[in-house]
């Protein structure tokens, strides 16, 4: 009633969870049970992630303690979007009140900004951004690249003060654009895309470009997921 997934629990301690997603938006690989204690502890692993559940009795009520550990930044907005819907509903279940709709989008957006994840990296002369957006990478494409074509110029949405719009030297349609030191690509994931732009030769735009992504992600942050 809470969770996006439909899931099938063998409940015990190295069962196994199979997830089915409602409207087929989605696969995932088992999860594996990694701790049974009814009714305080449920942990699995999942996705190559940790996730663990702990209940602990508070007055007529109690305290869930909810940790999702995992191995990358990039991930970690869809994430924490992702889970404060859910816990949520959750609230809302026990409550026995409807489950609220909520803003995937813009509470990702919320949670970008509160991690810094559009900061970006400088390794040597080369800067690096790399985020997952909760849009189908043809959404993605089309608000990042339009019309693009090989030898033109290149996009207004990958251009700021301080690197040349030369010609595009690169493109692969709905994957992978490039001109100058300039080069960004999509890679499908689960319910979204990850944005990886890099470039050479002038990490002085590192808040230009981080200034010109947060604007484009709040723009398709504004719109329906998959319009």
């Amino acid at each position: 009633a809470w969770f996006p997934w439909q899931v099938e629990i063998d409940a015990r301690v190295g069962g196994r969870m199979a997830f089915t997603h409602p409207q087929g938006a989605a696969t995932a690989p088992d999860a594996v049970i990694t701790e049974l204690d009814p009714p305080h502890v449920f942990a699995y692993t999942w996705n190559d992630a940790d996730l663990r559940f702990e209940l602990t009795e508070d007055s007529d009520g109690c305290v869930l303690v909810f940790t999702h550990a995992f191995g990358e930044r990039p991930p970690a907005a869809k994430f924490a979007a992702g889970w404060h819907l859910s816990l949520d509903a959750l609230e809302a279940v026990l409550a026995g009140e409807p489950v609220p709709s909520g803003d995937w989008p813009g509470l990702h957006m919320r949670y970008v900004e509160a991690f810094g994840l559009w900061d970006g990296d400088v390794d040597g002369d080369t800067l690096r951004f790399e985020q997952e957006l909760v849009f189908p990478p043809g959404v993605v494409w089309r608000a990042l690249a339009g019309d693009s074509t090989l030898g033109g110029p290149p996009p207004d949405r990958l251009t700021v003060p301080g690197v040349p719009a030369t010609s595009i030297t690169e493109l692969v349609e709905g994957r992978s654009l490039a001109y100058g030191g300039v080069r960004v690509e999509l890679v499908p994931q689960d319910c979204g895309v990850r944005v990886v732009l890099t470039q050479s030769g002038r990490p002085e735009t590192r808040a230009a470009w981080r200034d010109r992504l947060v604007s484009f992600a709040g723009e398709l942050a504004r719109r329906p997921v998959g319009g």
